[in-house]
């Protein structure tokens, strides 16, 4: 009724967030995503940085989520600044993800604090992300200014949107 064609998972609580507890996500995100799906609509999973929290084995709750979900039926909205915070490369997760990832939410690092800055004046490489985005199926941007700003919030939304812009061309 909304218009809107994305519902998004925004976080697993913490007892989930063992080897099998991610397992049970994958299954019930599966579940969910072909009712979702049935209702025309496209399930998402929003990532944090703790999903790359190496578990039993070695594997990552990420790795898990993705490898054990079905693809027809759950995508993501990767977050490049929780890539990035846990550790990992977004360009290789938008890679892995391929064909899964319609939504891509934009957030920049400070390189020396790691805490979130405007867009296009931190460390991660947002030119070459937008770049790649549209090679994985990327079809929407997110930019999200969180709780840490130089000067107001408003003009930090500004200097976020005008980089993005620019970088996007």
């Amino acid at each position: 009724k909304l218009g809107e064609k994305y519902l998004i998972c925004p976080w697993i609580g913490n007892e989930y967030r063992t080897v099998e507890g991610y397992r049970k996500a994958a299954k019930i995100l599966t579940e969910a995503g072909k009712k979702i799906a049935d209702a025309g609509l496209v399930c998402c999973y929003h990532n944090h940085s703790f999903e790359w929290e190496k578990l039993d084995g070695g594997t990552t709750g990420m790795q898990i989520l993705f490898e054990e979900s079905d693809p027809k039926y759950v995508h993501s909205e990767l977050d490049v600044y929780w890539v990035t915070h846990g550790g990992d490369n977004p360009i290789d997760w938008m890679n892995k993800l391929k064909g899964r990832v319609p939504l891509l939410h934009i957030k920049d690092m400070n390189k020396d604090t790691r805490k979130f800055t405007e867009v296009g004046t931190g460390c991660i490489d947002m030119k070459t992300i937008v770049q790649h985005a549209p090679t994985v199926g990327v079809t929407h941007f997110m930019l999200e200014q969180d709780n840490e700003w130089t000067g107001s919030p408003l003009e930090s939304v500004r200097t976020s949107f005008t980089n993005f812009s620019k970088i996007a061309g």
